[in-house]
């Protein structure tokens, strides 16, 4: 537009010049507006441009995003596990968003592990990456200087301060979050570090972390988007754990149903069973064809008398979902029934599972046992015994009722350990605590013992004869004593009843050999002595007129031989009454040396024991053989000392007459009248009966006979 100045007209007036003026000036004011008008469009496009520019960049930063997180997706759909994975997401990761270094955190108990990292193809490993292989962040817990005790253990840092706050976080620098891989990071182009937490709510699984050259921080769109990338790995991650699960589980029921020993199968409440594993068909006798063709029912299965214990079990299974054990019979296809033990658990509104384990071994195992505990009870009836138990730990006695019998106990109250030394002799029970110390403290099997007892109904006494076997743990420590107990009362009494007739006996042939003896003395020592007072008196007749000298010297000697004849009659006469052994042996045996050795023979007496534990028929005719020895050491060794020894032991009765005589003939000491009486007085008692040379000269006679208990009385 160009302006042309108007001429100057001098002959113009005034009024036209200022309607000019007043022209120009709206002209003015007009282009004035218009220029105003037009800055203020220039205005409104530059920021409508502006504003486009913003939206053109707003929407490739969605675009970017959206491409990233369905990059993500797409390697969530990876069949790896969840480990893998995350190393997956991490190369998406860093490439969409130009990283240099990826790192994933995996949450292992209180720690934060590295679990993989990825770096661009052709990088070298870093200094940054070899210390997050190295490391691991501390969780709980604390020390000072955010150091846990531990290498490698930290509790300060990026990864720390994403988990504390639960969102993605952006660092200039590492420095920022306190983080101990600073100095490893430093040269490294390592502009800024980005991390977000792999978390659905439930539970922290990891976090990843990713480091690069750009220096500007993220827009709050991205670490939105990659906040939500965090929850669907996690819900990722979940779901591979559940699908894993799941697998573990159908593993273990596959397995669990291939057991051989447990029958597994597939119900419904109208009697069909739709699957089974082979170990039920096995049991039941069916085939797989069977099951195919619909032939097995557990209804069919059940015989009758089972059919309402049966439909109680479908009640509970309707009622809770489940069938408690419970055992039943069940009928094989052959028709031969088979116990069983039964549980089920329902699957669905029509079906369930059901498990199977066939106990008709343990079944007839019962039969057999109460079988055999009957005719445990009748046997242990018929020979008067019982059995019983004793826990060395907790002191629990445990009797059957034929032991309780035995001691008149009845089949209420517990036995206790008071309760049964209670009802024992008070002699006896101290050797049955003994054996019991014995077999819980110094680990010895339990003995043999008899011992006596006082019935608690009517206070007989009775004879126990108690057997027993020591059981050990796998320690060999004794821990229980199972044993037996036997009323021998019976065979005590025969026993005594037979010593009394055997004592009867060994006096009897004792009796009728003294009177052999007797007579062979009276034969050949008084009949043979008056046979010579005879002669000598027929003689003197004979002399006494025509040799008087003569016939007087056979009267004295027919009156000698008459003295000693008299002797001789009388100690056959004292032989033949009962020794006095009444008062005892030793008192016996004392006084014997004491009027039968002669004065110039010195005796040496020692009796060492308790004879009262020797019955009288064997303690007279012990006594009777050591007199006798007494007596053939005096008459006839022509000792100078006499030495008698008696020793009274368990079992047994010892014996010893030993002199410093003359010695004997052994060829002829069998011989003699005497020591044949002793030797049959030996027999008798079923002992031995020795003689032997002296230690220092002469003879040593030794005799040793067993011992039986005495009888008792309660």
């Amino acid at each position: 537009m160009s302006f042309e100045a108007p001429e100057r007209d001098i002959g113009t007036r005034p009024d036209s010049r200022d309607a000019r003026i007043e022209s120009l000036e709206r002209e003015r004011d007009r282009l004035r507006e218009e220029l105003s008008e037009t800055r203020n469009r220039f205005r409104r496009f530059a920021k409508a441009s502006g504003k486009f520019a913003t939206s053109m960049r707003g929407r490739m930063s969605e675009r970017r995003r959206l491409d990233l997180q369905h990059a993500v997706l797409g390697a969530l759909e990876s069949p790896a596990n969840p480990e893998e994975t995350a190393v997956k997401v991490l190369e998406v990761l860093g490439h969409g968003l130009e990283r240099s270094l990826g790192v994933f955190w995996l949450a292992d108990g209180d720690s934060l592990r590295c679990a993989g990292t990825w770096r661009p193809d052709g990088v070298s490993p870093s200094e940054l990456e070899r210390v997050c292989l190295s490391m691991r962040f501390q969780t709980d817990g604390g020390t000072r200087n955010g150091r846990a005790s531990g290498s490698g253990l930290s509790l300060r840092g990026l990864p720390i301060r994403v988990r504390d706050e639960g969102r993605a976080v952006w660092v200039r620098d590492l420095r920022e979050a306190g983080d101990p891989r600073t100095e490893a990071a430093a040269g490294e182009e390592v502009g800024g570090a980005l991390a977000f937490p792999v978390s659905n709510g439930g539970g922290l699984f990891g976090i990843v972390e990713l480091f690069g050259p750009a220096t500007e921080a993220p827009d709050e769109g991205l670490l939105r988007t990659l906040s939500v990338l965090g929850n669907q790995i996690a819900q990722f991650v979940e779901r591979k754990r559940a699908e894993e699960t799941l697998r573990e589980s159908e593993n273990r029921l596959r397995r669990a149903i291939q057991i051989e020993t447990v029958g597994v199968n597939f119900l419904k409440t109208d009697g069909s069973i739709t699957d089974a594993n082979d170990a039920f068909l096995r049991m039941s006798g069916f085939s797989r064809e069977d099951l195919a063709g619909g032939k097995v029912r557990w209804d069919e299965m059940t015989p009758e008398e089972w059919m309402p214990r049966m439909l109680e079990a479908v009640d509970e299974f309707k009622t809770t979902g489940r069938i408690t054990p419970y055992e039943k019979e069940y009928l094989r296809k052959d028709g031969s029934r088979w116990w069983a033990l039964f549980a089920a658990t329902r699957l669905n509104d029509e079906e369930g599972v059901e498990f199977v384990i066939d106990i008709t071994g343990s079944k007839q195992a019962e039969v057999a046992l109460r079988e055999s505990e009957e005719w445990l009870r009748l046997a242990e009836r018929a020979a008067r015994s019982g059995t019983w138990e004793w826990d060395l730990g907790s002191g629990e006695i445990r009797w059957s009722d034929e032991h309780r019998a035995l001691f008149g106990f009845g089949p209420e109250g517990k036995i206790t350990r008071q309760r049964w030394l209670g009802a024992i002799h008070p002699d006896d029970a101290p050797r049955i605590e003994e054996a019991g110390r014995r077999c819980s403290e110094e680990g010895e099997e339990w003995p043999e013992i008899e011992y006596r007892i006082s019935r608690a109904d009517n206070g007989d006494g009775r004879w126990i004869n108690a057997r027993g076997r020591t059981l050990r743990d796998e320690m060999n420590r004794p821990v229980r004593i199972l044993g037996i107990s036997m009323d021998v009362t019976r065979r005590k009494q025969a026993e005594v009843e037979r010593e009394r007739l055997r004592a009867l006996e060994v006096m009897a042939r004792a009796q009728a050999a003294e009177r052999v003896r007797i007579s062979r003395e009276l034969h050949d020592r008084v009949a043979h002595d008056m046979a010579v007072v005879l002669q000598g008196l027929q003689l003197h007749e004979a002399l006494r007129e025509n040799d008087p000298e003569r016939a007087a010297a056979k009267l004295g000697a027919a009156k000698a031989t008459i003295r000693s004849a008299l002797d001789a009659t009388r100690d056959l006469s004292s032989e033949l009454r009962r020794p006095a052994v009444e008062g005892g042996m030793e008192v016996a045996l004392r006084e014997l040396l004491g009027t039968y050795v002669p004065d110039d023979v010195k005796t040496s007496f020692s009796f060492d024991g308790d004879e009262s534990s020797i019955l009288e028929h064997i303690r007279s005719q012990f006594y009777l053989i050591v007199r006798e020895a007494v007596r053939n050491a005096v008459k006839h060794s022509g000792c100078h000392h006499l030495t008698v020894e008696i020793e009274a032991l368990p079992g047994k009765v010892f014996g010893s007459v030993g002199d410093d005589g003359c010695g004997f003939d052994a060829e002829g000491a069998h011989d003699g009248v005497g020591l044949e009486s002793m030797r049959e007085r030996a027999e008798l008692l079923k002992g031995d009966l020795h003689l032997v040379p002296g230690p220092g000269g002469g003879t040593m006679l030794e005799v040793s006979v067993p011992l039986l208990e005495p009888p008792e009385e309660r």
